[in-house]
Order: structure tokens, then C-alpha cells, then sequence
């Protein structure tokens, strides 16, 4: 199957795993999941708690995997928060990392967005980022349908967090970490 080391791939499969927990559905084991450990949350924001079960430490261990191959997609910006989530467009999970002094730490991407037909609030960027992050929230095409924001995974062209993207991710940071890979 072209996996070279069984760690990778079983930290691979569980963020897989995670990523299928993002989105509710009616699988027993999400249910028992969301009731137990996620239940006022989703699984991204959920805490490792006290006393957890082997299976839910093993998911939780490998939600940083899962979080560096996702970004979201702005719809209506409702969901996303500005400092916290990736939502930049580029080739990596881009956060933004340069919050002026004063801005709100709490702010949603919907906050950015103003007027009718929708466009970016031009005086909050110059007041909020600097000019390289704002040029690239710019690029990012706002729909008049204020459609709902979703997840998507950056790594895979169809945007679908894989086993295989997974575990390339996997692969790629280790590269960085302890080889020159130039």
C-alpha cells in the first residue's frame, strides 16, 4: 500500500477519525462519543477530561494532525474565529498571527464583512492586521448567498481529509523536524 512506518499511519488513521467526528451524524460511536466527551462543543474544542477511555486519549492525542491539514472555507464568516482558526488561502494552515494591540481577540470573520452587496471592512483591516495578512484576507471571493462556512482539508485537492493526506502530513513534518530536505 506504500505505507513505510505503522506509527505514521495508525496517527494517520486516527486523525482520519477525528475528522469524521467534525460533522454530526448517527453513528453510535459519534453519539457516545458527543455525549461523553464533546457534549456542549465539537470535537475540535474538546478537552482531553478526566479519566478518559484508551480510544478517546488516542483521538484527542492526534487532533494536532488533524487541525494542521484543515482550513475553513468563509461563507458567512459566522463560525470562524479570526485568531484562532486557519482560514487564510495559501499552501499551508495559515493563521493569522499579527493582532494589533487593540483588537478584539474574540472576533469572528462575519465582524470583517459589511454592506450591502457584501465586501471587507476596508477601516477594520488597516486597524486590525498588517498589511501582508490583509492583502491576503483580501483574496478571499465573498458570496452574496451567505453561504454556511465549512471545513475542508488543504492538503487534498478534493478537499477530503484522507488517510493518505494524513499521513504525508505526518511524513512532511518530520522532514522538517529532523532532515535537511533542501
Amino acid at each position: 500500500m506504500g505505507f513505510r512506518d505503522l506509527r505514521t499511519f495508525n496517527e494517520a488513521l486516527l486523525a482520519t477519525q477525528c475528522w469524521r467526528l467534525i460533522k454530526p451524524n448517527n453513528s453510535i460511536v459519534y453519539n457516545v462519543l458527543k455525549a461523553t466527551y464533546f457534549k456542549r462543543t465539537s470535537v475540535l474544542d474538546a478537552t482531553r477530561g478526566w479519566c478518559p477511555s484508551f480510544s478517546w486519549k488516542s483521538l484527542w492525542g492526534c487532533k494536532s494532525l488533524l487541525l494542521e491539514g484543515i482550513k475553513w472555507r468563509v461563507g458567512n464568516g459566522r463560525k470562524i474565529r479570526v485568531w484562532d482558526d486557519a482560514w487564510l488561502p495559501g499552501p499551508s494552515s495559515s493563521l493569522v498571527l499579527t493582532a494589533h494591540p487593540n483588537s478584539n481577540m474574540d472576533m469572528h470573520v462575519s465582524e470583517l464583512i459589511c454592506g450591502v452587496p457584501l465586501v471587507w471592512n476596508e477601516d477594520l483591516f488597516t486597524s486590525t492586521f498588517d498589511s501582508d495578512d490583509a492583502d491576503r484576507i483580501r483574496k478571499i471571493y465573498i458570496s452574496h448567498c451567505e453561504p454556511k462556512d465549512e471545513l475542508y482539508s488543504w492538503p487534498n485537492k478534493h478537499g477530503s481529509f484522507t488517510t493518505w493526506s494524513a499521513y504525508l502530513l505526518v511524513w512532511a513534518n518530520w522532514c522538517h523536524e529532523f532532515v535537511d530536505c533542501s
